[in-house]
């Protein structure tokens, strides 16, 4: 089997990667050996006493043989993998020398056509104007086709962007690890000097899976920082106005000077979660509802 550059250079990479296994296992060997030296010759690290160094013999002996072990695995597969590459090259030669002899073989016939042409000057001279038509007629042909295969290019480079964009317009919002952190380190000491633990309820709209799982991971990450939280719940939201239902992520309090409502706000801000406020009346508790999920060109602007 014939490999292709690109598995060469990565067999090279696994060669490389089991090369630095041997060099490592070697260190590993000359600790086990230095272990030894230590033990039986020396009162390093033992200070004499007798447990100590047939302690620190026996582990410095399993170090060893463990060592060893791994770089015999490490010394089998870089053979391998060596072999495996130079068969490779091995391959790669004899298609060349079985190339190159073609080509002798096709100059040779060249020769002869030669030698013919040159006996008849004037059946050359036809069949090389000949020739040069055919081979003007093959570059129109490859013209053609490299300006046909770059117009294919450009339709595949566009419609894997088409694709990567529909895969993030139907992507689910998450909580990632880094947004988590970030909430904590924002409202962490604050919530610890509140009088009373901060109460924040989760809700989404009715019907929405999506918006349910992401309300679910925000009250989870809420709840680690020490809120108290409260859902999430479902809400049925016939209609939000002439842009239909809420989108994104909406912090609703009774009035704007609800304790916690602007830092919260600001800790969501700080971990890349737009909450934008909203007074609605009889709420008791801070509620972050959790819209639809916005468009890509809302979320743009």
């Amino acid at each position: 089997m014939i490999l292709t550059p690109s598995d060469v250079a990565s067999l090279t990479r696994a060669l490389s990667y089991w090369e630095y296994g041997e060099y490592a296992c070697a260190v590993l060997v000359t600790i086990g050996c230095l272990g030894e030296y230590v033990s039986e010759f020396t009162d390093w690290f033992t200070a004499g006493i007798k447990e100590r160094k047939e302690r620190l013999a026996r582990r410095s002996t399993l170090l060893l043989i463990g060592a060893l072990a791994l770089e015999l695995v490490c010394l089998v597969r870089t053979n391998q993998v060596s072999g495996v590459v130079i068969g490779a090259l091995d391959d790669r030669a004899m298609v060349a020398l079985s190339d190159s002899n073609t080509a002798i073989a096709q100059a040779g016939t060249a020769a002869t056509k030669a030698q013919a042409a040159e006996d008849t000057s004037g059946r050359a001279v036809a069949q090389s104007n000949k020739a040069e038509g055919v081979a003007s007629r093959a570059m129109i042909l490859a013209d053609g086709a490299r300006t046909e295969a770059d117009s294919f290019e450009a339709k595949i480079t566009s419609a894997e962007e088409k694709a990567m964009r529909l895969e993030q317009q139907l992507a689910w919002r998450t909580i990632t690890k880094e947004q988590s952190d970030k909430l904590k380190n924002s409202l962490g000491g604050f919530l610890a000097a509140l009088p009373a633990r901060l109460k924040i309820r989760v809700a989404y709209l009715a019907g929405d899976p999506e918006g349910g799982e992401y309300a679910d991971e925000l009250a989870g990450a809420l709840r680690t920082v020490g809120a108290e939280v409260l859902g999430p719940t479902s809400e049925t939201i016939l209609s939000n106005g002439p842009g239909g239902p809420p989108q994104g992520i909406l912090l609703q309090v009774d009035d704007a000077n609800t304790p916690g409502a602007a830092l919260l706000q600001q800790a969501l801000k700080a971990a890349g979660i737009e909450a934008p406020g909203q007074i609605s009346k009889g709420q008791g508790v801070i509620t972050l509802l959790v819209g639809v999920k916005p468009h890509p060109t809302a979320a743009a602007k």
